[in-house]
């Protein structure tokens, strides 16, 4: 399999058309098909980058560089704390009154504590998340350029933003263009997580 192949495969996987895809890396829909045809042979490292985080895989896993390990019927899971973003009060950051739980696979977290996992009930992240996905949250307040930040917003609702930089300014952005951009210190909420895995049904 090469490159292309593998583009192609994960974005069917995660429900994507070409256009969504494109859109979100900042390419039209005919780029997306010569990538996927292996017609461009160097992909920039920012667009590798960015689709390694929507895949949630590495960048050597795209670039075919290395395969994943066969998944084994012992693989170890562990339970975190799963919130449905409808009953979340004030105490939500203490997380000890959580009456329900989801299991994630130990290759993605190995202490429960640092995770928690919510479900999206709005469409400002769509079509990368849509409502009723179920993202998995690492817990931290650092983060980086085109992570996916989680806030804790003023009305107890959690919600994902992507982090940009405009000029030199960093923004929280909505991948909907229906919803507004914030800049990082004007939101009305607090950073509180980094999105690491989507679980979706289809």
């Amino acid at each position: 399999m090469d490159m292309g192949q593998r583009i192609k495969e994960l974005r069917i996987k995660n429900g994507l058309t070409q256009e969504e895809l494109g859109k979100y890396i900042g390419v039209q829909k005919s780029a997306i098909r010569k990538y996927e045809k292996g017609e461009v042979k160097n992909i920039k490292s920012s667009s590798i980058k960015i689709l390694s985080k929507i895949f949630n895989i590495s960048p050597s896993y795209l670039m075919c560089i290395d395969e994943p390990k066969e998944n084994s019927s012992n693989t170890s899971v562990i339970s975190i704390p799963f919130f449905n973003n409808s009953n979340i009060d004030s105490t939500f950051l203490l997380q000890d009154h959580c009456q329900e739980t989801i299991e994630i696979s130990t290759d993605i977290a190995i202490n429960a504590k640092d995770f928690f996992a919510f479900k999206v009930i709005d469409d400002s992240m769509s079509p990368i998340f849509i409502e009723n996905d179920i993202v998995i949250v690492k817990k931290q307040s650092n983060f980086e350029l085109d992570d996916f930040v989680v806030i804790f917003m003023n009305n107890n609702i959690l919600t994902i933003r992507k982090v940009i930089k405009a000029s030199t300014t960093l923004l929280l952005k909505p991948i909907n263009d229906k919803y507004t951009y914030n800049e990082i210190g004007t939101i009305s909420g607090k950073i509180i997580g980094i999105v690491k895995q989507l679980k979706r049904d289809f």
